[in-house]
């Protein structure tokens, strides 16, 4: 799962993982190219909650 950002809060997204190594995931997913993911502290977010955009 990745977490997509939209209009400000987060939405969790399934994906498929297709290669996994100690710095980069592969995923296969029907997101648009573009769509702002989260990358960091995503242990700590819940569905709908606020993020800010940097």
């Amino acid at each position: 799962m990745v977490w997509r950002v939209v209009d400000g809060r987060v939405q969790p997204e399934a994906v498929t993982v297709l290669a996994l190594d100690d710095e980069f995931a592969e995923i296969q997913t029907t997101l648009p190219l573009g769509t702002p993911v989260v990358a960091l502290g995503v242990n700590r977010l819940q569905p709908g909650q606020a993020v800010r955009m940097r």
